[in-house]
């Protein structure tokens, strides 16, 4: 364990790309034979990626082995120290030979040559990471080893990253004011290299990585990808390439090293705000590719709660689309805001009916019911009513869904509730129902009070309604003369002008986009 499993553990916690277990024998300057064994010990803890190299299984692995503060005399864990020593191992396997052997392309490598490769890429993280400023600074103010780089990589972006760490290690050593002057000028020349480098890619919008991506220059996207500085952005491009990749039977390696890549920069993001975006898109663009394990961990570490509940929804939906009921149940189960709890648990109800698995989705619905009475927030009980009234509707359990509507306390709530069941209905063939279901939505949005706006809130929802219906004439009657608020008229008239194109009833929906120009007019007169 100390000679050999443990430290195997250290230096892929620590290394930046998959280690072959020859190369681990080499940093820990021990026999291969004994990592091989190690290596078959640790098992399900390691992935095996490319020709025979190993990497930890997941992220949340490599965070389990970073010990916790609070939780001193762990023997598995590595402290801040260890980790540390760790990088320094790799740095002294990384310095071997002369800069100049470092990049002599050699006809016939040796075994003992298989460093090479991996410190012409990573060999200033390293440094950075074992805390050896001085080296670190040595290496970047020569600059041989920078121009070695630019040859094998003439995008610039690893060189970029390499005087970001060189940045950082300067303000990082400056902890007085004598340092911080000795310092300045290092910080000064690293800031205008890699300002130069990196200019022309933040220049870039989303849609310029899109269309390298239409044109098979998936190269060139990655290559500017890493020299975005802006956190938001570079995650955005990161996570559209990961899926881009995914989707290639072939580039699966490289796309599951990207998406280990992209949560990583998300998971240290301090914004909450750019975190919970960037892991919510991770979560769907691995969805899209169908990695819903992966997915459901992505979600968990979405920091926002609404966000996070809204992605176990999505994740719980795909298992159930997949008829991976056990995985779909136990994940909705996890959902920890009450009303996204109930539209996950009711949903899947449904998908069980539709799949003839009756006795388990009344299950389900029973659950989803009892949640619903404990929801004590009359606004989220409503919400969640609604969620279950729908899953009624889907399964064409027409008394349930009405019975379900009935509940409803805020006419809003209800009328919209109402809408569905009467559309649902309609596309059933049902009209006669369907009428009755109108006439009543309409009877509760016209009882609704005044007060705060709410009767408008309600037409609106109405008319939108009556829109998605193909009622055209009777939703523009709506809008014009129950709906007292031009801003809510506009919805209507959008929302119908956007359904007539569907149609290609291009006049019509003409017509309608005059009628929002002239509420525009009202208003700026107004």
């Amino acid at each position: 364990w100390r000679t050999v499993i443990r430290p195997t553990l250290g230096v892929l916690l620590v290394a930046q790309e998959p280690l072959t277990s020859l190369q681990i024998a080499h940093i820990l300057k021990t026999e291969s034979v004994s990592v091989r064994v190690g290596i078959t010990y640790l098992g399900g803890l390691l992935t095996l990626s490319g020709y025979l190299s190993y990497t930890l299984f997941h992220p949340k692995l490599s965070e389990y082995l970073k010990q916790d503060s609070t939780v001193p005399n762990n023997a598995i864990q590595f402290d801040s120290e260890e980790v540390e020593i760790q990088h320094g191992k790799l740095v002294d396997w990384c310095e071997q030979g002369s800069m100049e052997d470092l990049w002599r392309v050699l006809p016939n490598p040796s075994s003992r040559d298989d460093y090479q490769e991996y410190a012409q890429k990573h060999y200033i993280t390293h440094l950075y990471n074992a805390r050896r400023n001085e080296a670190l600074f040595t290496v970047l103010n020569n600059g041989d080893y920078e121009r070695g780089k630019l040859q094998f990589d003439r995008s610039t972006r690893t060189t970029a990253a390499d005087l970001l760490l060189g940045c950082e290690a300067a303000a990082r050593e400056a902890v007085t004011l004598d340092s911080g002057k000795a310092l300045l000028g290092n910080l000064w020349r690293y800031t205008l290299l890699r300002t130069s480098l990196t200019t022309q890619a933040d220049a870039y919008p989303i849609e310029a990585f899109q269309a390298l991506l239409a044109l098979d220059k998936e190269s060139q996207a990655l290559d500017q990808a890493e020299l975005l500085t802006q956190p938001a952005r570079k995650l955005a491009v990161l996570v559209l390439l990961t899926e881009y990749l995914l989707k290639q039977p072939a580039r699966q390696m490289e796309g599951t090293q990207l998406y280990l890549r992209a949560y990583e920069i998300a998971t240290s993001v301090k914004d909450t705000t750019i975190q919970t975006k960037a892991l919510s898109d991770l979560t769907t663009a691995l969805m899209r590719v169908r990695y819903l394990r992966r997915a459901a961990d992505v979600a968990r570490s979405i920091p926002d709660t609404n966000k996070k509940a809204e992605a176990f929804y999505a994740v719980s939906d795909a298992y159930g689309e997949q008829n991976e009921w056990d995985l779909a149940v136990d994940l909705a189960r996890t959902i920890t805001v009450d009303e996204i709890r109930v539209k996950a648990l009711a949903n899947l109800a449904a998908k069980l009916k539709r799949a003839n698995a009756e006795e388990k989705a009344e299950a389900l619905w029973q659950e989803a019911s009892a949640l619903v009475l404990a929801i004590e927030d009359s606004e989220q009980h409503d919400r969640a009513i609604s969620h279950l009234s729908i899953s009624f509707m889907q399964t064409k359990e027409w008394e349930r869904a009405e019975e379900a509507v009935r509940t409803l306390e805020t006419n809003e709530e209800k009328v919209g509730a109402l809408c569905q069941l009467a559309l649902a209905l309609t596309q059933a063939g049902l009209d006669t129902q369907a009428e009755s279901v109108w006439e009543e939505a309409q009877t509760i949005a016209s009882d609704t009070t005044e007060a705060d706006g709410r009767r408008d809130k309600a037409y609106r929802i109405y008319a939108i309604a009556q829109a998605r219906a193909g009622i055209w004439d009777e939703a523009e009657k709506t809008a014009k003369r129950r709906i007292d608020l031009s801003t809510d008229r506009v919805i209507v008239f959008n929302s119908l002008a956007s359904n007539l194109i569907k149609k290609g009833l291009w006049e019509r929906c003409g017509r309608i986009i005059d009628l929002i120009v002239r509420e525009y007019d009202l208003t700026d007169v107004g």
